[in-house]
């Protein structure tokens, strides 16, 4: 049953409204492969695929995009490998990848999903925990350049570090866990992840201090998330450009005449 509001890290008011309003079903579920003519990646649309798209990607100059990752261990009893998709244009979550990777693997499947999705910034977990570190490493082996770095801690205007992935520490968590309320409390971003939500209710402040699922319950889609919106704000809010069309036949001539060159479209430009 879902946490009650004073003990929720989350405000359970616009959980609800989000379950309500922005949940729908996936475009469709799929695993990614390489074309074998273009050697770019596509859907192999399944319906036990480990990705669900709700928004496939569209070109570079239309969209751009940034992944949060969470990595588990593999094993069937441990936790789930998760990552986000989110759109620079519109800050909502577009595509899902959930299930039992090993850490080498989880990398080669984020990779895959990261070129898809136009090159995105990838932002993993990398402490503290070791598979997250792994899935980083192997990120670097496949050649995505992509990827969040290290800034130093706590001190604004501060170069980046030659360190990847973001390191959960209880300052990290404490950190990207206040803007991930701000968020949701605010209802900025969208997310139509049915389970994402879910989590959230259960996601609680412990008597220790830390701030995690409840006991017996998961918050790899939380932590996921979190990433994700680490990666967006980091990588900011991304406009297209605007399109410019082919100077008028006016304008062609007017500046040909101004600049003693030929006249009519475009001829203008060469001088």
């Amino acid at each position: 049953m879902p946490i009650g509001r004073a003990t929720s890290v989350f405000d359970t008011d616009a959980i609800y409204k989000a379950l309500e309003e922005w949940v729908r079903e996936p475009e469709y579920r799929c695993t990614l492969r390489p074309n074998k003519q273009t050697g770019k990646y596509e859907p192999n649309k399944l319906a036990d695929g480990t990705m669900r798209v709700w928004e496939p990607p569209k070109p570079p100059d239309e969209e751009q995009y940034v992944i949060g990752a969470d990595s588990g261990s593999g094993l069937k009893e441990g936790d789930a490998s998760c990552g986000y998709v989110q759109s620079r244009l519109t800050g909502t979550i577009v595509a899902e990848i959930y299930g039992q990777f090993i850490p080498r693997r989880f990398a080669k499947e984020l990779a895959a999903l990261g070129w898809w999705y136009n090159g995105a910034l990838i932002c993993p977990e990398v402490e503290p925990s070791a598979q997250g570190r792994s899935t980083c490493d192997e990120l670097e082996n496949l050649g995505y350049i992509n990827i969040y770095q290290q800034r130093r801690e706590k001190i604004i205007g501060d170069p980046l570090t030659k360190r990847y992935g973001l390191p959960m520490t209880k300052d990290q968590k404490d950190r990207v866990v206040g803007i991930g309320r701000e968020v949701i409390e605010e209802r900025q971003l969208r997310s139509p992840v049915r389970e994402f939500w879910l989590e959230l209710l259960n996601f609680v402040e412990h008597p220790s201090g830390r701030m995690a699922a409840d006991m017996g319950l998961k918050d790899d889609r939380v932590m996921a998330y979190l990433c994700t919106l680490e990666a967006y704000f980091r990588a900011g809010p991304w406009k297209p450009k605007p399109k410019i069309g082919p100077a008028p036949d006016w304008m062609g001539k007017l500046l040909g005449a101004y600049t003693g060159g030929a006249a009519g479209d475009r001829a203008w430009m060469a001088n």
